[in-house]
């Protein structure tokens, strides 16, 4: 019988960490097809050979959307657990209570995953609390199949599934998105479709942060600004966009004046982001801006 769920692993010039979560999805107790996806290493990454394993290399380097986004088009299967390639699957369960709770209610179209941080480095820990925050004011568990699940209206993309039908209905991962908020967009387009997103704490994974960061300090700063503009100007009414981009937009200036981070280049992506996101506009509805804030109670 062919499986009911891939998993796909994004990776880069990380042998010994993507070998690590090699191990633990092929030590679960349910059949997955495992799509490793190597994004241009700057050397032949060392996979041994495993049975249901197919390993694919870009030619050139993509941002962590567009990489994500080459896999997940060649999916074949119903479901599909997303992994970076510095986590780890503990225990032999995560897949098979995965497919419990998207297989009993064919609303959810995400399911984040409990990222426990491991060897975080130094002010790092602010991504790692993100989703931790998004449920904080809608604690409430509910049990599908068995599995305790909250609301939620993000996810982390370190560890988390999707029901393929939806990924395909909302059109996948932003590809202007370099790195950073590629996982909100993408939720809170989901959810203004109609599906749902849900959060299920006991579902652990061990996200190890590996210490070969991809991306410079001021790249992912910048990023990550530049598409908080582009979701506020694509998807936000006119009232919500200051008050979105406004505070974020302080804090990041504020971290970046105390990591010795020029701000001019990322305002002036910023502004180019937000110009990029207005032409392609489609503001959410009222309804989806309510279901947001009840959940995340901030936009």
């Amino acid at each position: 019988m062919p499986p009911l769920i891939s998993t796909v692993v994004i990776t880069r010039n990380r042998s010994l960490e993507i070998n690590r979560c090699i191990a633990s999805v092929m030590a679960q107790d349910t059949t997955t097809a495992l799509i490793v996806v190597d994004n241009a290493s700057d050397e032949p990454l060392r996979i041994p050979s495993q049975t249901g394993m197919t390993v694919f290399r870009l030619n050139a380097r993509h941002g962590v959307a567009s990489a994500r986004n080459a896999a997940l088009r060649g999916v074949k299967t119903p479901f599909v657990l997303l992994l970076d390639d510095d986590p780890e699957l503990p225990g032999t369960t995560a897949i098979s209570s995965i497919l419990l709770v998207l297989q009993a209610d064919e609303r959810i179209a995400a399911l984040a995953l409990n990222c426990i941080a491991t060897n975080l480095p130094p002010g790092s820990e602010r991504r790692q609390m993100v989703l931790a925050k998004a449920v904080s004011s809608n604690p409430v568990l509910v049990t599908t199949a068995g599995v305790p699940t909250t609301a939620a209206a993000e996810f982390i993309g370190a560890g988390c599934a999707f029901r393929t039908e939806a990924l395909r209905d909302v059109g996948l991962f932003c590809e202007d998105f370099l790195y950073g908020y590629e996982e909100l967009h993408l939720a809170w387009r989901m959810i203004d479709r109609g599906w749902v997103v849900r959060y299920a704490p006991t579902i652990e994974v061990f996200h190890h942060h590996s210490s070969a960061w991809r991306l410079s300090d001021e790249t992912r700063a910048t990023s990550e600004l530049s598409n908080k503009w582009h979701i506020a100007a694509e998807l936000l009414p006119l009232r919500g966009v200051p008050r979105s981009i406004a505070p974020y937009t302080l804090k990041s200036l504020w971290r970046m004046r105390r990591n010795g981070i020029p701000p001019g280049p990322a305002l002036r992506a910023a502004a180019a982001a937000f110009r990029r996101g207005w032409r392609s506009r489609r503001p959410l509805s009222n309804d989806t801006l309510t279901k947001i804030l009840s959940i995340r109670g901030r936009l």
